[in-house]
């Protein structure tokens, strides 16, 4: 059972990790995905606080995942990604049979699922949550409460400086299509089709006049 608490412990904390590092890179963009769910759930008024909660977000995942990495407050953090896995499950349960956004943006822009495949995703990841909520009382940290509680604030400050760069400035890794340097020339030759439309004033005739031509944009 300690292996499988072991293996359950580091399964989660660098699924948490990673999802909230992805997203974390680009806050604004995790946001508009937080304003498409309160739209698409009929809270509009909840819309100016889409920035806060997707950094907010973005470092609670990531803190509980680097707290469960480092073996910090066990107790307490098994709790809180217990209470964290089942909202999410429940949410995306209702996204997989309702489809209200379309993506969830659990990954962000890193690796794209879709509803189905979110869901299916969040109940293998419960098995393991269910591990560590029900040895939660076997494991002993080895560091002392109050270390403990500086290694959990160190996860979170790392999250939300990364985030609040990111937003002001560049992610310190993008993966959007669009990133820096990336090139966006198609891999072929486009063709492409021109227009020019003559009117005839007097007698309101139009004639158009189109020109096929092999170019890179």
């Amino acid at each position: 059972m300690k292996t499988l608490r072991i293996i359950s412990r580091y399964l989660i904390g660098l699924t948490f990790i990673f999802s909230g590092f992805v997203k974390g890179q680009d806050p604004l963009g995790t946001s508009f995905r937080i304003e498409d769910y309160f739209i698409a759930y009929g809270m509009n008024w909840a819309l100016p606080a889409s920035l806060f909660l997707s950094i907010l977000l973005c470092a609670a995942e990531f803190g509980l995942g680097w707290a469960l990495i480092w073996n910090a407050l066990p107790r307490v953090t098994t709790y809180l990604v217990t209470a964290m896995m089942s909202f999410f499950t429940l949410v995306t349960l209702y996204d997989a049979i309702y489809n209200p956004v379309p993506d969830c943006g659990c990954f962000g822009d890193a690796i794209k699922l879709t509803n189905i495949e979110t869901f299916l995703k969040n109940v293998v990841l419960m098995i393991f949550v269910v591990v560590l909520l029900v040895t939660r009382k076997k494991e002993s940290p080895i560091w002392k409460q109050s270390q403990q509680i500086v290694i959990a604030a160190i996860g979170i400050l790392i999250m939300t400086s990364t985030s609040l760069y990111a937003y002001q400035r560049l992610p310190l890794i993008d993966f959007m299509d669009w990133k820096v340097g990336k090139n966006m020339y198609p891999a072929t030759e486009v063709a492409a089709r021109y227009y020019v439309t003559y009117k005839n004033n007097t007698r309101s005739e139009e004639r158009r006049v189109g020109k096929e031509c092999r170019s890179r944009w």
